[in-house]
């Protein structure tokens, strides 16, 4: 078996939101990441991961 590793660039959010976050009643779907990672799949192999401030997922 052989394990493959990678940079990932990481850009940090300008503001947290953790302080607002009730740990204790996390509904799904409701309560996100201040990050969220990105990658491009072109040709049937994903690209280079970035995890970027949480955002409009785009997708093409």
């Amino acid at each position: 078996m052989t394990t493959d590793t990678m940079n990932i660039t990481i850009e940090k959010a300008a503001v947290s939101r953790v302080g607002e976050v009730d740990f204790n009643v996390l509904p799904f779907g409701r309560m996100f990441s201040d990050h969220m990672l990105v990658a491009d799949y072109k040709d049937g192999v994903w690209h280079q991961p970035v995890i970027l401030p949480y955002n409009k997922l785009a997708m093409s």
